[in-house]
């Protein structure tokens, strides 16, 4: 009965101790893992996001496939694996080939055609608002708006996976 009784508290123990404290509620998985209301209330105000425009967007991964004057004047960035989703209530989820590196939300002024990616843990450069245009699965995203005055323009492409060889 002791023998039992020990190995019972013994095999206690070592549960306890390899679940690694991910019942720790402040893990940086789990603040990675979900956007903050506020964030998602704000870009709800923005303007209501049509139909046709939340089935555009809330389908696939959008790539950025290239930027121009992302940090500093003449710089350029071709593809490098970064990608956007845009999920229902305004979510909004990125990353890089197949890791994700970060939440926040996202809005659409539908008069200005201005999307708009909010997020307050990051300053990722598309992280703002972005004068749009579009053909199909491309949209272009020009700064020189009236909270985003950097000359910065990146390419959005519509992919249906996160890693694309381009």
């Amino acid at each position: 009965m002791r023998v039992f009784l020990f190995l019972l508290c013994c095999c206690t123990l070592l549960g306890i101790a390899c679940d690694g404290g991910t019942s720790n509620s402040g893990t940086v998985a789990e603040k990675i893992a979900q956007s903050n209301p506020q964030m998602l209330a704000q870009a709800a105000a923005i303007g209501k996001v049509p139909t046709s425009i939340g089935l555009n967007f809330g389908s696939g991964y959008w790539h950025i496939a290239s930027g121009f004057n992302v940090d500093s004047v003449g710089d350029f960035r071709a593809y490098d694996g970064t990608w956007l989703q845009m999920n229902e209530g305004h979510e909004l989820v990125w990353g890089k080939m197949e890791k994700e590196l970060g939440r926040g939300a996202w809005g659409w002024n539908e008069a200005l055609e201005h999307i708009f990616f909010i997020s307050d843990t990051s300053k990722e450069f598309f992280i703002g608002e972005w004068k749009t245009t579009n053909k199909g699965d491309v949209y272009v995203c020009i700064g020189n708006t009236p909270s985003n005055t950097r000359s910065t323009q990146f390419k959005l492409v519509r992919r249906q996976s996160k890693i694309v060889s381009e």
